[in-house]
């Protein structure tokens, strides 16, 4: 039971803490399209090879790293 009602911010649609920070389609698109204009069309794939030599130098690192301790 509650004594007191909250005086905090108003209940909004926009603002909800459960819901907040989920990243949905639409904001996927949104980041897409900013990317496209950023960078061009042509440019995405080098951007995405480059990204994925990254992941896996950094994969390797980490089997290598996990190696040396045991």
């Amino acid at each position: 039971m509650r004594l007191f009602k909250s005086r905090s911010r108003p209940k909004s649609a926009w603002y909800n803490p459960t819901t907040m920070g989920k990243i949905g389609i639409p904001e996927l698109l949104i980041i897409l399209a900013i990317v496209v204009l950023i960078f061009g069309a042509n440019k995405l794939p080098e951007l995405g090879r480059g990204i994925g030599k990254g992941i896996k130098n950094f994969k390797d690192a980490t089997k290598e790293g996990a190696e040396e301790k045991s």
